[in-house]
């Protein structure tokens, strides 16, 4: 009989097939990693602790340069108010607006429980990665600034308020004349056209959109005082969800449901009112609708986390038929790459609409000025963009309105997608 050969492989050469291996191993596990963190929603759980100390140090020093606040003098600022039109104010009373805001803050730092509000987390780093995903239902065709400003309800912003503080201070006469001049060619629809006669075309469409409402007042108030247009989704079934959305619509802002759905991790509660995957197809009909009459009227609905449920044909296809019935239109947060609704969508000739980036993945505030600017390159190449953020960042509304003439004198309109659809067309 003839003997086996052993192979013998000198020990060089295991070492380098050990080392392949682990490089291989070391690639797919860095790549699920990203994919990991490029569609998950942002969570109190992932920012609490740095943003806490953030906080802190933020009152420390609030509390030593507060003798110098008092000597601030006066200044001109603009102000843009919520029936549209463009204010020139007097700030002298910061100080007071000032200690408004950091009694507000103070407020505010009760935040909602994190089983309440937790978005996707499957063991990803604490500080997730920007988010920016370009909407492929948004066409890039020209939008033409016809938006009607909100009637009735909307309502003056007041002096005291106390994001005013932080709007572009007027030094010259030129930028408020070229302000009003963009708020006059937006509020009538006719294009801008620059003193050597050439006609300057609007770059695009912003859409701002507000997660997690219902959990306190405190944290909403802020951003019911923005000077533009908003969304505010709001959670079902907590304890101040139908006094939130009730005092978003005396705003002037836009309401919408921010529907619970179940997460690929089963661990995350996605809180009450929620879509889980044992629930029959006329089970998350009924529960939707009901959802919608807690609220009151809602111009569309989101998906508040989801990553599972959004992948589901026959669930997400019962969300999208009350979506048909009570003509309101769908946003998919976009917390799975692998999301179903534009095929769903497709079935029933619904228009579907995309999250194009994730503002507050982190506390930072250079992170969220990057992520705003992010969207305003996207809206001036796609046309539009969608960007969502939360309720309960607290230094998001002051970082819009810090950015808020910006936008205005580069000459993108902010607006809603109800009042937008005609323009920004669905998939």
């Amino acid at each position: 009989m003839k003997k086996t050969k052993k192979i013998n492989l000198p020990k060089n050469k295991i070492l380098i097939l050990l080392s392949i291996i682990l490089v291989v191993f070391i690639g797919l596990l860095s790549t699920c990693i990203l994919i990991q963190s490029r569609y998950s929603e942002p969570t109190i759980a992932d920012i609490e602790p740095a943003f806490k100390t953030e906080q802190a140090a933020k009152k420390a020093q609030n509390t030593e340069q507060k003798p110098e606040k008092k000597t601030k003098k006066s200044q001109t600022r603009i102000l843009r108010s919520e029936n549209g039109k463009m204010e020139i104010t007097n700030s002298s009373g910061a100080v007071t607006a000032k200690s408004n805001k950091a009694a507000a803050d103070t407020l505010n730092s009760d935040n909602p429980s994190i089983d309440a509000v937790t978005a996707e987390v499957s063991g990803i780093a604490k500080q997730v990665p920007l988010t920016a995903i370009p909407a492929p239902i948004i066409q890039n065709e020209q939008i033409q600034a016809q938006e009607t400003v909100g009637t009735g309800a909307a309502q003056g912003l007041s002096a005291q308020n106390t994001v005013q503080d932080n709007l572009l201070d007027a030094e010259s006469g030129s930028l408020v004349a070229k302000a009003q001049q963009e708020e006059q060619n937006t509020s009538t629809g006719k294009s801008n056209v620059s003193p050597a006669g050439a006609v300057m075309q609007s770059t695009g469409t912003l859409i701002f959109v507000f997660d997690d409402a219902g959990h306190n007042m405190t944290q909403l108030q802020p951003f019911l005082e923005l000077p533009f247009p908003i969304t505010v989704a709001v959670l079902p079934g907590l304890d101040y969800s139908a006094q939130a959305a009730q005092k978003a619509r005396n705003s002037g802002k836009e309401v919408i449901l921010h529907q619970p759905m179940q997460a690929k991790n089963r661990s995350v509660d996605p809180g009450p009112c929620a879509i889980k995957p044992d629930m029959t197809a006329d089970e998350v009909y009924d529960l939707v609708r009901q959802n919608i009459a807690s609220l009151g009227p809602v111009s569309g609905i989101n998906n508040h986390e989801g990553s599972l449920i959004t992948e589901n044909e026959n669930l997400l296809g019962a969300v999208m038929d009350v979506c048909r019935a009570e003509q309101l239109y769908f946003l998919d947060s976009r917390t799975t790459p692998s999301s179903v609704a534009k095929k769903v969508a497709a079935q029933r000739d619904l228009p579907l609409w995309e999250r194009t980036v994730f503002l507050d993945n982190t506390q930072n505030k250079k992170d969220i000025e990057t992520a705003v600017k992010l969207g305003m390159e996207l809206a001036a190449k796609n046309g539009s963009a969608i960007m969502i953020g939360h309720v309960w960042t607290n230094a998001l509304p002051s970082i819009l309105i810090d950015l808020y003439p910006e936008m205005i004198m580069q000459g993108f309109t902010i607006s809603t997608i109800s009042k937008s659809r005609s323009h920004v067309t669905g998939n």
